[in-house]
């Protein structure tokens, strides 16, 4: 791929990012944050098999943005917690639990203006696309592209010998999201790969099982630091602390079952012995 097609790829995911964006700092729903976010992991991802063909890390999204990514991925994770608390209302084992569904409202609130506040009055993120221009390859190879995915292969092979663990598995799912997001340039070296992750329809229901294990994962520490808080400041009644913490049990041990589902998957072993 020469210049000219490196810069309309990075021309689409801007374009993308902008519009997402908007729709963001106008009201932080949920969704819109999840495809701002989205669309911010799949620029980086590019960056990142660029940055093979540059044999360095010069291609970055800039500081505003990676801010921006982070402020929404603080807000969603209130909002998704949120959400699930509100699955709890209809049962009448739990009845005073609205204390911590309004300390989640507030922090929700707190973050949404943090975030307006370090964007200013920013409503796109033209200039990041024009400074990224001027640091574009002449071409991209497809001995780069081939070289990205073996070196995906070999980070995947050395977090299996790192397992198990929660930080790990986030590793692994931001290096398969990589891949598929690459996916259009990678798709020729797909023989390379092991049989059960050898397309986008093999990747993509396992980084989803991923996913909800990330999202399990910070729910629960959520919960722990909050109950942690409380208990340290003396505000919580020992009714609320006893309903908090079985929602906890109960979440634990659903991660547990997601991650015995992880670990069963017979395609990820392979990744040890492909290279």
């Amino acid at each position: 791929m020469k210049q000219k097609g490196i810069a309309a790829v990075i021309d689409k995911r801007f374009k993308k990012i902008d519009s997402h964006f908007h729709s963001v700092i106008t009201g932080f729903e949920i969704e819109p944050i999840h495809e701002f976010r989205t669309d911010i992991k799949k620029l980086r991802a590019f960056f990142r098999l660029l940055n093979v063909e540059i044999d360095e890390d010069r291609l970055k999204v800039s500081k505003r943005m990676k801010m921006l990514y982070g402020y929404g991925g603080t807000i969603r994770n209130f909002q998704l917690q949120l959400k699930n608390m509100h699955a709890y209302l209809a049962d009448p084992r739990y009845t005073i639990i609205e204390a911590y569904m309004e300390y989640l409202k507030k922090m929700i609130e707190k973050w949404k203006a943090n975030a307006i506040e370090f964007n200013g009055q920013g409503s796109n993120f033209r200039d990041d696309n024009k400074k990224i221009h001027e640091q574009l390859p002449e071409r991209l190879r497809r001995a780069s592209v081939k070289k990205f995915l073996q070196n995906k292969m070999s980070e995947l092979a050395y977090l299996l010998k790192e397992l198990p663990g929660d930080d790990v598995l986030h590793q692994i799912r931001k290096i398969l999201k990589d891949i598929l997001y690459n996916w259009v340039f990678i798709k020729r070296y797909k023989k390379l790969l092991p049989p059960d992750f050898s397309t986008e329809e093999k990747i993509k229901p396992f980084t989803e099982i991923l996913g909800l294990f990330m999202d399990k994962s910070i729910g629960v520490i959520l919960l722990e630091t909050y109950c942690k808080d409380c208990e340290e400041n003396g505000l919580f009644i020992e009714k609320e602390m006893s309903e908090l913490q079985e929602i906890e049990r109960n979440w634990k041990r659903e991660k547990q079952e997601l991650m015995h589902i992880i670990y069963l998957n017979p395609g990820l072993q392979q990744f040890s012995s492909v290279n």
